[in-house]
């Protein structure tokens, strides 16, 4: 288990501190429309990721992350957005302020790239795996040094670079080989912050930890950061320095990953680690998770994992914020107030 220091608690920073960032979002919401009704996917958030550093959001489905990674990017061409404020501060510029052309020049050229989880919806199988690489590539780049950066990419992921290779089409690769085509494709401009929604979870379990190790060594060895989105706390113990837990549209606490899962303080959290295998005797036999994530178009009023809270009391019904804990991370429940921890509301 990998750890870092102490994640930030939501307290006025520094300038000093704040260039410190590569990723700074700031209190992002992202609504959108969805037959009438306002979508809450992002509710609020703040995330940071500083270079050469790797950071996991983790939640169920339908907690928001993917809606949050996307919006990163300002991926959401198919989505009606309803409201989308905030920031998103990249390198020292606020992405949400951009033109869509200045941006578009910016995903081709500087430094954040995406890795997808379903390989044959972002690859054309009507080309070939090398050729798509290629036109990742910056334009400027002479034929020849195109082909050598392709099999030198290829190489780098773990995939042959041999011509021969390069010239078959995305049906003609594995699962687990697409995959590292699309981290080919996502290195091709240097990024300095790789963005992996899911990025194993249609692989097998031997697949897995081969893109997993790919993953962990293009960042140690090009010390790249890596925004990890994933349902798999094994996978943020394994890869990850700090992470983010969301639920509901919100981040509902966050720190150094030793910390979050030896020490978790939300219910929900400690409910994600509980349901891992063999974790209940760890956790002093809490419960894993039961009921789902909310209709994000039907929020509750007040804290929204209190539904399925074994521990929802009164105050509940109020929405807390954000508060630092006694182990350093911070936690989105009223029992995480230092009078409240040690406490039992029931």
């Amino acid at each position: 288990m990998r750890s870092a220091s102490i994640a930030e608690c939501g307290h006025e920073e520094s300038n000093a501190v704040k260039e410190t960032q590569l990723l700074d979002i700031h209190d992002l919401v992202v609504h959108f429309l969805r037959e009438e009704q306002v979508v809450k996917a992002v509710d609020g958030v703040d995330l940071r990721v500083k270079p050469g550093e790797s950071v996991g959001l983790v939640g169920e489905s339908g907690s928001g992350k993917t809606v949050l990674s996307r919006s990163i990017a300002r991926l959401m061409a198919n989505a009606v957005i309803d409201k989308m404020s905030g920031q998103v501060v990249f390198q020292n510029t606020d992405l949400l302020s951009l033109s869509e052309r200045e941006l578009e020049r910016r995903r081709r050229k500087s430094f954040l790239s995406m890795v997808f989880q379903d390989p044959l919806g972002y690859l054309n199988p009507t080309k070939r795996v090398g050729r798509q690489v290629a036109e990742a590539l910056p334009p400027e780049l002479s034929r020849r040094s195109r082909r050598h950066r392709v099999a030198e990419l290829f190489t780098q992921v773990g995939l042959p670079g041999d011509k021969a290779s390069l010239r078959l089409y995305p049906h003609e690769f594995s699962g687990g080989m697409r995959q590292r085509v699309l981290i080919a494709m996502a290195l091709a401009s240097r990024p300095r912050l790789l963005i992996a929604d899911e990025p194993t979870t249609a692989l097998d379990v031997t697949v897995q930890v081969q893109v997993l190790n790919t993953l962990e060594r293009l960042h140690r060895e090009q010390d790249m950061a890596l925004l990890v989105i994933t349902h798999d706390l094994a996978l943020v113990a394994e890869l990850c320095d700090r992470v983010y837990v969301m639920y509901a549209g919100q981040i509902v606490e966050s720190g150094d990953v030793e910390t979050v899962l030896s020490s978790p303080h939300h219910p929900y959290t400690q409910g994600l680690i509980a349901s891992m295998p063999g974790q209940r005797r760890r956790m002093n036999k809490v419960d894993g998770l039961v009921g789902s994530v909310p209709n994000l178009a039907l929020l509750p009023s007040g804290c929204r994992f209190r539904s399925r809270c074994p521990h929802a009391f009164d105050r509940c019904e109020e929405m807390p914020p954000l508060m630092p804990t006694s182990t350093g991370s911070t936690s989105r429940c009223w029992l995480s107030e230092p009078e409240a921890e040690g406490e039992d509301p029931s």
